[in-house]
């Protein structure tokens, strides 16, 4: 039996792998943010004031101050490391009672990608070393109960997460406030257009992009703010076409 996915709930038991995803996705964004501060406006602003007070108000010899200049590259790592790390902490601390704080209320749920297959080093070696294609069977946790699919002698675990919630600024809708899928098991690009068509699929348009600064600098955090329309859009591209009249129409009653 070829490797493949199964969309489930979460179950009791979940928690310990979930809670890696979620760590394992936040923190490998410190170097990306790292990179974007030190590129952008910031990090001449905070060597600048650091070697300006040094010398100026300090009195340390102007040599000797301008090692404030590569102290600011470590400054803004420290920074954006541990504001991950606190951040990693926070999500953690919600992941210990998932039921309560994101499947209590009606239509909101917490769902898991399950991979069936192999997952020994061999196996994980050759799919990150695929170039660009990786093709899996995905099933609903209906559809593998009552299709009799043959799993015997593939490992199980856990690969992906996404939490349904209530919208915080509009209670009827719901929100999507994290996806997180393992990258080394399905590939970043096709990992992320399957979970999109899968919101598509379930009749999901995206009504509203959020941008995030975090800790003011080192680029934005997206979240998309999703409803259930009246008609269910077929394809992205007329989910994308319902999405674009919405606007329209609220533009127009603006005016």
């Amino acid at each position: 039996m070829s490797s493949f996915c199964v969309i489930r709930k979460y179950k009791e038991g979940d928690e310990h792998t979930i809670k890696e995803i979620i760590s394992e996705s936040v923190m490998e964004q410190v170097n990306s943010y790292f990179w974007n501060a030190c590129l952008s406006e910031l990090f001449p602003q905070i060597a600048v004031a650091c070697v300006a007070i040094s010398y100026i108000f300090l009195g340390i010899p102007l040599k000797y101050a301008l090692i404030f200049v590569p102290g600011s590259v470590i400054f803004i790592y420290l920074v954006v490391y541990f504001g991950h790390f606190i951040k990693t902490n926070e999500l953690n601390s919600d992941l210990d009672n998932i039921p309560n704080n994101y499947m209590k209320d009606i239509g909101t749920t917490f769902l898991v990608a399950e991979y069936h297959g192999k997952v020994g080093e061999a196996e994980l070696s050759s799919l990150m070393n695929k170039p660009k294609k990786f093709e899996y069977d995905f099933y609903t946790e209906r559809e593998f109960q009552l299709g009799n699919v043959n799993a015997r002698g593939l490992s199980k675990i856990v690969v992906g997460c996404v939490a349904i919630t209530r919208s915080m600024r509009n209670s009827e809708r719901l929100a999507d406030p994290g996806l997180c899928v393992v990258v080394t098991l399905f590939g970043s690009a096709y990992a992320f257009l399957t979970a999109k068509q899968m919101y598509w699929n379930e009749g999901f348009v995206n009504s509203e992009s959020i941008n995030k600064a975090f800790l003011g600098f080192g680029g934005n955090l997206l979240s998309f703010k999703m409803y259930r329309p009246l008609n269910k859009p077929e394809t992205i591209e007329e989910a994308t076409e319902s999405q674009n009249e919405t606007e329209q129409q609220n533009d127009l009653i603006d005016l």
